[in-house]
């Protein structure tokens, strides 16, 4: 690229990043409950079923890191995965939450399989691409604030949606997630034809011919890398066993009149309000600081939640997750754009330039560490008496509530130790730029 992106061109590379979130709310939240309550699969069984169906992303997600990288600007670049993966992504995300009548769980893995392969077909480039728009610590602040804003409002709309199409019955799991397919229908192929027409392919393609082993090599001695990953594996996971037991927690435990999607939506409204501050946050004390800052905030949440619980007090459980909301902002705007920075760490020790590679790497801890979080949480949740059926019966609420709350409280607390004392600041980035651009005058 000759110039760095407008504003304009920022805004709407995000624009696709808010279909794709609306479409994780199911994935989340709704489908595990609903494939036990009304399709009376065993919690064990849906927790397996998911966690496995990650574990195929372990060969997926670098293999098309990879292709992606070698992919010529000639061939359609980023854009063409983008374009492969739109029509698979609805068809195999339609199966998967329009099930036949007798379908059993070998149904459910073979089509959550195929929607997990083609959401990363258009994540991982579609991030990558972002990565590659700017070399600017700065300016990858803004490209990623749009994108992940964009995705916060997505999540609102997930929520909004079935509340105002729906009244009465936003809390009948079926029809909230037929409703939330007819969305993404809609607005997803709207959105990525809007981005691809008016956003310029990104620069630093991948220059240098390298094996498979030694990308993955390369990668793996990244150590910035491999830092921000460990610690996305921890907060991930501690934020889907909340999430995983979220319903369950919200209908047995407080017990609140209006159901769980005004909460959903207050906390979203919440990130998105706070995301211009959290960007000029990041830009004054550095992106790993306010992302470490974020988890101890979460973790703090928890505890609260956990000893000052809002039984049948919704206002105060509104406030409640308005505070997570301002909270878990950073955990979408800022990881792609640290990301961005361990590329140019790995260009500086002579790595091949592998956006995509490293995309999807990050894209793969996150599905491993949601799989992971909803395999802990269901079956614990069998054994402490939960039983499918349209009800849910809980033996024991205080070990509910400690799940909940008090495990992913101290992962949390963990992984923000750990992230403060991640290598590559403002500064440090700055000085990456200068000497990479020196060696590539010295070798042109």
């Amino acid at each position: 690229m000759s110039k760095e992106l407008t504003h304009w061109q920022s805004v709407l590379y995000g624009l696709p990043a808010a279909p794709m979130a609306i479409l994780t709310v199911p994935l989340l939240a709704y489908l595990p409950p609903y494939y036990a309550g009304t399709l009376g699969f065993s919690l064990t069984g849906i927790g397996l079923v998911f966690f496995c169906a990650r574990l195929w992303d372990g060969i997926t997600d670098p293999a098309i890191g990879l292709w992606s990288d070698r992919i010529k600007a000639r061939s359609g670049g980023r854009k063409s995965w983008l374009i492969l993966g739109l029509p698979l992504l609805l068809l195999s995300f339609y199966c998967l939450t329009h099930p036949p009548e007798g379908a059993g769980l070998p149904f459910v893995m073979l089509w959550l399989i195929l929607t997990y392969l083609a959401w990363t077909m258009i994540q991982i480039p579609y991030l990558s691409w972002g990565a590659e728009l700017s070399a600017d610590y700065r300016i990858r602040n803004r490209i990623c604030g749009w994108r992940e804003g964009f995705g916060i409002v997505g999540i609102m709309l997930a929520a909004a949606i079935p509340l105002l199409g729906l009244g009465e019955d936003a809390d009948d799991l079926s029809r909230v997630i037929h409703l939330t397919f007819l969305v993404v229908l809609v607005l997803l192929p709207l959105n990525l034809a809007l981005s691809m027409f008016t956003v310029p392919e990104g620069q630093h393609y991948l220059k240098q011919s390298a094996s498979i082993r030694d990308s993955l090599a390369s990668a793996w001695s990244n150590r910035p890398l491999r830092q921000l990953l460990l610690a996305v594996l921890c907060y991930r996971t501690a934020w889907s066993v909340f999430d995983a037991t979220f319903v369950l927690y919200i209908l047995e435990i407080l017990q609140l009149e209006f159901g769980f999607l005004p909460l959903i939506l207050v906390q979203y409204l919440a990130s998105i309000v706070f995301s211009p501050f959290l960007i000029l946050l990041a830009n004054r004390f550095g992106k790993h600081i306010v992302l470490s800052m974020s988890l101890f905030a979460g973790g703090l949440f928890l505890l609260l939640l956990y000893c000052f619980p809002p039984v049948q007090q919704p206002v105060l459980a509104l406030i409640y997750w308005f505070l997570l909301g301002l909270g878990n902002a950073a955990l979408w705007l800022l990881p792609t754009s640290i990301i961005a920075d361990t590329v140019d760490y790995g260009i500086w020790r002579g790595f091949p330039a592998h956006s995509g590679l490293y995309m999807a790497a990050f894209n793969f801890i996150q599905k491993i560490s949601l799989g992971l979080g909803i395999a802990l949480a269901f079956p614990l949740l069998d054994l402490l008496g939960f039983r499918a059926g349209g009800e849910f019966a809980v033996q024991n609420p205080a070990v509910l509530e400690a799940i909940t709350c008090i495990a992913p409280a101290s992962i949390l607390v963990v992984a923000g130790f750990w992230l403060r004392h991640f290598p590559i600041t403002e500064k440090r980035q700055r000085i990456l730029k200068v000497r990479i651009a020196r060696r590539n005058l010295a070798t042109d």
